[in-house]
């Protein structure tokens, strides 16, 4: 069973003053940013089915935060109505947060994720003709009547197989490029609030399965 991400952005104006709302966070499913962000898959995929080695995230789960942020304000009625984001918006377990100046400055982003996949022997074929030790498709694991897979010192003997267990490493930026992108945005965009206040933005979140 998949787990997803449920968050929003918030920032606010002043120490002061209360978080208002950004928009949805980049919620694409990349167990690798789970990991980074609250430890949540941190390491297996489906099954338990070893992924990369664990890495140290940004925070364990935090919980959420005490005041969660104005969803909403309608400045077309009289007196001014405002609304408030609560837990049941942020999925079902492993409720944390994490400020923008956290996430722009986590060291980890340029470590060496060591990554563990089952290539097909085609895809395999190609990085060997490449000399390309990342393969471009992977899947944590197979079955079936089939299928053989061996280890690449086997695959280079000989062995005959449909299958090869590989282990390769790239810059951990490199595993989540859609949200390394949307993080740079962000940093561009919200520098003026946290030159003065480096808690101004946050991501809220949860998740589930």
């Amino acid at each position: 069973m998949g787990t997803d991400i449920h968050g929003r952005l918030q920032f606010r104006y002043s120490k002061d003053s209360p978080y208002q709302d950004g928009g949805a966070i980049e919620d694409g499913r990349n167990y690798r940013v789970f990991a980074m962000l609250a430890g949540v898959r941190n390491g297996f995929g489906f099954a338990g089915v070893e992924t990369h080695v664990p890495l140290e995230p940004i925070s364990e789960p935090r919980g959420l935060p005490e005041h969660l942020g104005i969803k909403d304000t309608n400045y077309e009625t009289s007196p001014i109505t405002t609304t408030y984001f609560s837990e049941d918006e942020f999925g079902d377990h492993s409720f944390s947060w994490v400020t923008l100046s956290e996430l722009i400055n986590w060291p980890g982003w340029t470590m060496t994720l060591e990554r563990r996949g089952i290539v097909e022997a085609a895809e395999w074929a190609r990085m060997q003709a490449a000399g390309d030790n990342v393969p471009q498709a992977w899947c944590g694991g197979i079955t079936g009547r089939d299928v053989v897979i061996v280890t690449p010192e086997q695959a280079q003997a000989g062995a005959k197989y449909t299958h090869v267990e590989y282990r390769w490493g790239e810059p951990f930026a490199h595993a989540c490029p859609t949200f390394k992108a949307w993080v740079d945005y962000l940093k561009l965009k919200y520098s003026w609030l946290l030159e003065s206040d480096p808690a101004a933005v946050r991501l809220v979140f949860g998740f589930d399965s």
